[in-house]
């Protein structure tokens, strides 16, 4: 149930909240191979939870300067971090809906 809710959440910020220009970005074949590789880089794990010895399993791309802030930056692997749905949203402040 919390996953349907949170999906719901998710569906709604981006259809009504998010830049269309970034929420396009999100749906591209090419975004989709880029967090591939990355994913593949990390080898599946939480960045920031490895540097802190626990291995949890990453379930989210991202980036280390948003793409809001600086769009030449978005494809670039060097500016994308594999981590948690937790870890990502400690970093922007978010909790699950619920």
């Amino acid at each position: 149930m919390h996953e349907k809710s949170a999906q719901k959440s998710t569906r709604e910020y981006n259809q009504y909240k998010r830049d269309p220009k970034v929420n396009a970005f999100y749906k591209s074949s090419k975004w989709r191979k880029v967090r591939a590789v990355a994913i593949a880089r990390d080898k599946g794990l939480c960045q920031r939870c490895l540097k802190q010895g626990i291995l949890r399993h990453a379930q989210v791309v991202h980036h280390l300067v948003e793409v809001n802030v600086d769009w030449e930056l978005r494809y670039d692997l060097n500016n994308l971090e594999s981590v948690c749905h937790a870890c990502h949203n400690r970093e922007h402040n978010r909790r699950p809906p619920g």
